[in-house]
């Protein structure tokens, strides 16, 4: 069954691509992934984006709708891109599969998948203004060969796009079909709480979710309202640090003593799902084994600009 949605609000200055494949045709069926594709552009919706929303896609619509996102972007300021359902990695590259999706053997893999490559090109043209989310974190998927593994190869994404992945490349996120997973709740709770800067709230994000790149410390997917301000008692304040505490640590017991201190607190709701969910992420089969000097150069975090700078410097040092 596919799904196709179009929608757009009056004040809306950005685009927004939502995909969620659930039902495949040869892997497990990813869960979630529809209801969370729903719930996160109804979400992007009502903060005023035009949503383009599509579920269960096979390969002829999910690469039309890339297709037509793409010149709807083009004429945007902001573009905002959640994909949930199955990917698939080979040589370092990953590719996103429609659900019609075959893997048999490396032809098929690179003739049905889209490249999650094309997805970030889009993005890259709107730097600094610019988030892409990625949920194929799923304990089950297709089959791993010799040629291909399920899920998502390391991640290098282009200057000024964050891209937020519910689960570090190589690792899977426990989830309940009954529910939105934890992923869609952060997406739709923290990320497009009004006035919320994309960029501090994933470096606050708790694990198992993995973030890399940047955006403008300004990118907001829901700006404050008219007449709201900043918090302005002291109370507002501490809460908040404890909040943000909790969510930096992903630690039981830093949810424990902000639900202790404010049992009926603006996050106490979100605050009892973390502690519901602190098993969520396990390893998943094959996972891959990522260079330990490609590891060091992530951690330092540095833009391509300043990276190039640093080659010239130990260049001219004689290294």
């Amino acid at each position: 069954v596919m799904t196709l949605a179009w929608s757009s609000a009056a004040l809306a200055d950005g685009v927004a691509l939502v995909l969620g494949n659930g039902t495949y045709d040869r892997a497990p069926t990813a869960q979630t992934a529809v209801r969370d594709a729903k719930a996160v552009a109804a979400a992007l919706e009502e903060a005023g984006w035009t949503v383009s929303m599509g579920t269960d896609l096979d390969r002829d619509a999910m690469r039309g709708m890339l297709r037509t996102f793409a010149g709807a972007a083009a004429e945007a300021d902001e573009v905002a891109i959640f994909y949930s359902g199955h990917a698939l990695r080979t040589g370092g590259v990953t590719y996103l599969a429609p659900t019609d999706a075959q893997a048999a053997s490396l032809t098929d893999v690179l003739f049905d998948g889209v490249p999650l490559d094309l997805v970030m090109r889009i993005a890259g043209e709107k730097a600094g203004n610019a988030v892409i989310f990625l949920d194929g974190a799923q304990l089950r998927g297709f089959r791993p060969t010799e040629f291909v593994e399920p899920g998502l190869a390391a991640l290098e994404g282009p200057e000024g796009v964050l891209i937020i992945s519910a689960a570090e490349p190589g690792r899977a996120v426990r989830r309940s079909r009954w529910r939105d997973s934890r992923f869609a709740r952060l997406i739709i709770d923290q990320f497009l709480q009004p006035g919320a800067s994309v960029q501090e709230v994933a470096e606050d994000a708790a694990s198992p979710t993995f973030v890399i790149g940047a955006a403008d410390p300004e990118f907001m997917l829901s700006p404050e309202p008219e007449g709201v301000s900043e918090p302005d008692s002291l109370e507002a304040e501490i809460e908040l640090a404890y909040w943000r505490t909790a969510e930096r640590s992903g630690k039981a017991e830093d949810y424990q003593a902000y639900l202790k201190r404010y049992p009926t607190g603006a996050f106490s709701e979100f605050a009892r799902e973390r502690l519901g969910m602190s098993a969520e992420a396990e390893t998943v089969p094959e996972e891959p084994k990522i260079d330990p000097r490609i590891l060091a150069e992530r951690d330092l975090n540095l833009s391509r600009i300043r990276k190039r700078k640093i080659q010239e410097y130990l260049m001219a040092l004689g290294f």
